[in-house]
Order: structure tokens, then sequence, then C-alpha cells
């Protein structure tokens, strides 16, 4: 009697690129046979976040917390007050607040539609750091 080879990998790739394709996939696959596959795949989780948006403002409505908004201020001093740069002591705390910052206005974490703002915030709010950086150094 004569052993049993294992296939190869080249082997086990021919194999599958012999099947018919109507065998892999079936219909209860819309994404896969799809060729909007991955625009399927983000637009169901833009449509999951839109659903947990809607969810925590219900629940922040119902607490009788305000709404959230985003703050759309472009001028200098409604920036400077909401950075509160004269509680900085060191560079350290500057890093701190431009990442805090950041964090709750960068351009790229949000919607497209706030962009613009979001842009002119971040560079009011990157100026007023390093001016205040810049008084830090000055005072050693």
């Amino acid at each position: 009697m004569r052993p049993i080879r294992q296939p190869s990998f080249a082997d086990i790739l021919e194999d599958v690129a012999l099947e018919p394709v109507d065998d892999v996939l079936d219909e209860a696959s819309p994404a896969l046979t799809s060729q909007d596959w991955l625009f399927n795949i983000f637009a169901a989780a833009a449509e999951a976040a839109i659903v947990a948006d809607a969810s925590a403002a219900a629940y922040r409505e119902l607490a009788g917390e305000p709404p959230l908004v985003r703050p759309t201020r472009t001028d200098e001093e409604g920036i400077a007050a909401e950075l509160e740069l004269a509680s900085a002591r060191n560079l350290e705390d500057l890093a701190r607040i431009r990442r805090a910052f950041a964090r709750q206005n960068h351009p790229d974490m949000l919607h497209p539609g706030l962009s613009e703002p979001a842009t002119v915030r971040m560079k009011i709010a990157n100026m007023l750091i390093d001016r205040r950086a810049r008084e830090l150094k000055a005072r050693r």
C-alpha cells in the first residue's frame, strides 16, 4: 500500500481556484458578493455610530443634561479662555493642554462639515500655546 501524500500549498490553491464561485458565495453574505464590500462595511459602521450617538443624546435628554454641541468660536479671546493658558506653569502643562484640545477639536477627528472651523481653531490654539511657551521660556 502506498502512503498518502500531503497536498502542497500549490495543490490547495489550485483546488480553490477550480471551485465555482457560486458554490463558495451564498446569498446570506451580500457584502461579499457585492463589488462594494468595503463601502458596505463602512456604511454599517457609520450607521451603528449614528444609532449610538442618537441613543446617547436621548439618554442625556432624559437625564436633563444639555445636548453636546461642538464649540465653533474662532476668536482668539474665546479660544484662550477655553484653553486656560494662565493656569499653565511649565511646558509639560502646555503639552497636556495642547493634547487635550486636539483630542476634542482636531479636524481629522470631526465630521467633514466641521473640518474648516476646526482647522482654524487648531491653528489659533497652537499659536496661543506657542506664545505662552515662549513667555514661560523667557522667565527662566
